[in-house]
């Protein structure tokens, strides 16, 4: 288990109560008799609280009182307390936690404070100050930083020390040999000054002195001598306070009135003091250049003027001749009405004398406002002291034979279908009832005509879609007339031309069986018209047009024949000179060697495919 907190300090404020987090499978202790146990005598009840979000229980265990803190720290600053959680007389679980006294340690031993490794004496001062004697320390740097650390005598180990302490030692003669940088210490937290007698930074002293009166207001220098004669830079004013007018000038004997006295040059002077009737002082003074506050004392005697004296530097009194007035205490003759509801917040007054001498008010009911009787009271409620509201709408309150009746002469508009009826009387606010909220007769009036629209919307958009359904239907019959009559004209156009294609073929077959049968080319011929069709009979007398109107025999006759080679290569004895015969032949047979390769011809026949100017035909 966990305890919280896990320290507490026996010097400050009791602690009242202790919060313990139980983990583990642990029973449920809600609804037990369960204790806490501290040490082996001290038990207190325990408060166990609900924990939905975890597995682990809560308890609140009051702590012990502070006079018993004393039976766990005898003759030592620190003890752990241990802590048990009891049901039944049984133990299920403990913990611990640490009191600890920080003014019992090292009170009864003899302290050492080690500086710069080296010690010195130390002695308590009070209970949280330690002071360390006839230290001695030196640098021979601009500044230094020793650490501050408190052991018992004759133990090795230091005193707990939370936060590092040290102490800064510096040396105002180094590193600082002009005016500028020595003063610029200052901001530092450096006591150096620039001597100009010597032109060297030292360290600044003090000296307080008290001034003798003067003759007349004046401004001037401070001179000090000490073998040498020096002045200071600042000046020095001699003024003269003066008094004005004083606001209020009267209070009840009770005291408590915060008076202003008005006036010039009320800053000046180091002590400070206004006396009432030249006895008492006005407490809590403050003051500025035009004004001082403070607050007056009781005074026994009413209805008399008290002298009021301004006092600076234990002096005489100025302005002599001002006074304040004591009054009887103002006096509270009733309170109307005497009697509240519980929850507050019921307008009281108060009736009574000499309230205006009273600068502030506060009144307080005792017993923290609670309520004294639970039997029903006659309050006498103003009408202006309660009000009804359904929602966020006032209704007017009226009362027939007994009955409080509620009326709205607005009318309840609202986004809720039911507004909630509450009672306000003070600061009591409560819900005693749901008004449901009935349609109005706008609202039953937009529910018809927005039916009727909607109806004569679907009574249109219905006669559209008929419309538009018989003109569909039409339009279908009349294309399918359509297509029934092209399909028809299709079939008979297929009939007839299937008939002209068979006397056709009748036609040919007979031609070719009273001929030699179908004509065609020798390979070389072939080859010839393929490869170079523009040396051919074909290409050059007559036309691809010419030739199929031809008969067939003369068809076949201007195919038998012997086209005449006009190409070099087709020539049967090639025309070349002698001298380009060798490399003409020797490309021939190079050509004839790349025509047996299928690599060659697929890339040669595929860069062919790629020129743009190459044809079908050619293909």
């Amino acid at each position: 288990m966990s305890i919280v907190p896990s320290e507490i300090d026996a010097a400050s404020v009791a602690q009242q109560n202790i919060g313990i987090t139980i983990h583990g499978n642990v029973p449920q202790l809600i609804g037990r008799d369960v204790y806490c146990v501290y040490g082996d005598e001290e038990k207190t009840p325990v408060t166990v609280y609900e924990n939905n979000s975890s597995q682990s229980q809560l308890v609140h265990c009051p702590f012990l009182k502070k006079d018993k803190y004393s039976m766990f720290l005898v003759d030592k600053d620190h003890a752990l307390l241990t802590v048990a959680i009891e049901v039944f007389n049984r133990a299920i679980m403990w913990g611990n936690l640490t009191i600890y006294n920080c003014e019992k340690t090292g009170q009864d031993a003899y302290l050492h404070c080690e500086i710069g490794h080296q010690q010195y004496r130390a002695r308590w001062l009070n209970s949280s100050q330690v002071l360390c004697e006839d230290v001695k320390l030196f640098t021979s740097n601009r500044s230094h930083l020793f650490p501050v650390q408190l052991r018992l005598s004759g133990d090795h180990r230091f005193i707990d020390n939370p936060s590092t302490t040290s102490v800064e030692v510096y040396n105002c003669e180094v590193g600082r040999s002009d005016c500028s940088a020595c003063w610029g210490r200052v901001d530092w937290g450096h006591k150096c000054a620039w001597c100009m007698s010597t032109k060297s930074c030292k360290l600044r002293s003090e000296i307080v002195c008290s001034t003798n009166g003067a003759n007349q207001v004046f401004t001037d220098s401070v001179t000090v001598k000490v073998h040498k004669e020096g002045h200071s830079s600042q000046k020095f004013s001699f003024l003269l306070p003066e008094i004005g007018t004083l606001y209020p000038d009267q209070g009840p004997k009770a005291g408590g009135t915060r008076i202003t006295i008005n006036g010039t040059n009320l800053h000046i002077g180091s002590a400070l003091r206004v006396l009432v009737n030249g006895s008492k002082d006005c407490t809590s003074l403050k003051r500025t250049g035009r004004s001082i506050v403070c607050v007056m004392p009781p005074f026994h005697v009413t209805e008399s003027a008290v002298p009021i004296c301004v006092q600076f530097e234990k002096k005489h009194c100025l302005r002599k001749n001002m006074t304040f007035w004591y009054r009887e205490n103002p006096l509270i003759e009733g309170i109307s009405p005497n009697t509240s509801y519980a929850s507050g917040g019921r307008r009281i007054t108060v009736t009574g004398q000499r309230f205006h001498l009273a600068q502030s008010i506060l009144m307080v009911i005792e017993d923290g406002g609670k309520a004294q009787s639970k039997i029903q009271d006659n309050l006498n409620l103003a009408p202006e002291e309660y009000k009804v509201m359904i929602g966020s709408f006032p209704c007017d309150i009226y009362v027939v034979k007994g009955k409080i009746h509620c009326s709205v002469n607005v009318s309840l508009e609202s986004d809720e279908r039911q507004l909630p009826v509450s009672v306000h009387v003070g600061k009591y606010n409560e819900t005693i009832a749901m008004v449901q909220l009935s349609e109005s007769d706008f609202s039953i009036i937009m529910s018809i005509v927005v039916c009727v629209v909607l109806l004569l919307a679907c009574a249109i958009a219905l006669v559209v879609f008929c419309t538009k359904s018989r003109r569909a239907e039409r339009y279908r019959q009349k294309t399918l007339l359509q297509m029934e009559e092209m399909e028809a004209q299709i079939r008979e156009e297929i009939r007839k031309g299937f008939a002209e294609l068979q006397t056709d073929m009748t036609d040919l077959t007979k031609e070719l069986n009273r001929s030699q049968g179908i004509p065609f080319l020798e390979y070389r011929y072939f080859v010839i018209r393929t490869f170079f069709p523009k040396c051919s009979i074909d290409s050059e007398s007559q036309s691809p047009e010419r030739f199929h109107q031809l008969t067939t025999q003369s068809r076949i006759a201007a195919i038998s024949r012997s086209p005449p080679e006009t190409h070099p290569l087709l020539q049967p004895d090639w025309k070349v000179p002698e001298n380009c015969r060798q490399n003409m032949e020797e490309g021939i047979s190079l050509f004839s060697f790349l025509l047996n390769n299928k690599h060659f011809l697929i890339s040669f026949v595929h860069a062919l495919e790629q020129q743009k100017d190459f044809a079908v035909r050619d293909r």
